[in-house]
């Protein structure tokens, strides 16, 4: 990594030059989307646990990957995860939840349905959601 995107990294977001395209340290949005959801996918694994929150192995939240963006190694800014959220949320790329953040696969929502009905109160409309997006594929 240069040094130049690591003092970036460092710079706060009102300081942070971005390109004329809205790009951020070169990258495009498609491209730092695509890093996203790597991360969200790297960050979470496909087989329930029965625990409901963003301490379970299916979940990971935005503040887990502002705080990934801060590292140096990474190639997208913090101030850029919410939008990005939003834009893979839109595409059906990943689930939200309450703040929590999972690949919209089918395994991973059916990897969901499954945590779900390992609590002691499932959230029904989780599992309709999820059942939802399987079905239509997010269309």
């Amino acid at each position: 990594m240069s040094t130049e995107k690591a003092v970036n990294n460092t710079i706060s977001d009102t300081q942070q030059s971005r390109d004329v395209d809205g790009s951020v340290d070169g990258g495009d949005l498609s491209e730092i989307s695509e890093q996203v959801l790597a991360d969200i996918e790297s960050f979470v694994i496909p087989e329930p646990d029965g625990i409901p929150g963003h301490e379970s192995n299916i979940w990971t939240c935005e503040r887990r990957l502002e705080s990934h963006a801060q590292k140096t190694t990474v190639s997208y800014d913090r101030s850029e995860v919410g939008r990005v959220i939003s834009e893979l949320v839109n595409n059906h790329e990943i689930i939200e939840w309450f703040g929590l953040l999972a690949p919209a696969t089918d395994e991973h929502l059916y990897a969901i349905i499954q945590n779900e009905l390992l609590t002691d109160t499932p959230r029904k409309t989780l599992i309709g959601q999820c059942n939802t997006l399987r079905q239509t594929g997010g269309e």
